[in-house]
């Protein structure tokens, strides 16, 4: 359990680095994602490319929304969860890791489409 916080607080600090941080949001800003489960997935897609965070859970979340300047949804645990069903796919759960997702190649291609940041 220890670990699992000092694991977080070292993630909380590489969020709260400056000019990462300006990265994520000019990031989030460019996409500017229409609706909560589209802003779910362009925040983690964000931690990966700027914060080098493989996968996210909900705690994460709420912080890369706030430095994305975005409002929270009333049930952000919820969005995650909506955007990760099997309707969707646009995230996936990470085996053995319970409650943290992973942005899948539909997800980044929706929210990226577009945009400069989606690869030919």
């Amino acid at each position: 359990r220890d670990l699992h916080l000092s694991i977080r607080r070292q993630r909380q600090m590489c969020i709260r680095d400056r000019r990462m941080g300006h990265d994520f949001n000019v990031f989030c800003r460019t996409v500017n994602p229409i609706g909560d489960m589209r802003k779910v997935v362009v925040a983690a897609e964000g931690a990966t490319r700027m914060f080098s965070m493989e996968n996210v859970d909900v705690w994460e979340l709420g912080h890369l929304f706030n430095i994305a300047g975005w409002p929270q949804p009333h049930s952000l645990t919820q969005t995650l969860r909506n955007a990760a069903r099997s309707k969707f796919r646009w995230l996936e759960r990470v085996p053995g890791r319970g409650g943290r997702y992973s942005v899948t190649d539909d997800g980044r291609s929706l929210v990226l489409k577009g945009t400069r940041f989606l690869s030919p």
